[in-house]
């Protein structure tokens, strides 16, 4: 019988399952580029240094550049033309 695999404790991995669970295989290629250029040491435009400008842009991101999900479906009926009525006297 096969062993049942233990949760990963890594917080990496576990993120990047959670990357791989909401994103498009696109996107999810990207980010984790921009993550392994970090990884390797790359700024991406910050300072070499602390730079609170990172945590500020990240929280910015979160509250203002997220795209807004739909919460609920148009629901489309099907009409069907009756004849008569107030049109009666026109052709269709």
């Amino acid at each position: 019988m096969a062993r049942k695999q233990q949760p990963s404790t890594n917080q990496f991995l576990n993120s990047l399952k959670i990357l791989a669970n909401k994103l498009e295989k696109k996107e999810y290629s990207k980010v984790t580029s921009i993550m392994f250029r970090l990884y390797m040491g790359d700024k991406c435009g910050y300072k070499e240094t602390f730079d609170p400008q990172v945590m500020s842009d990240i929280q910015a991101i979160w509250q203002f550049g997220r795209e807004k999900k739909v919460k609920s479906k148009a629901k489309l009926y099907k009409l069907t033309v009756l004849k008569g009525g107030k049109d009666a006297d026109k052709s269709l």
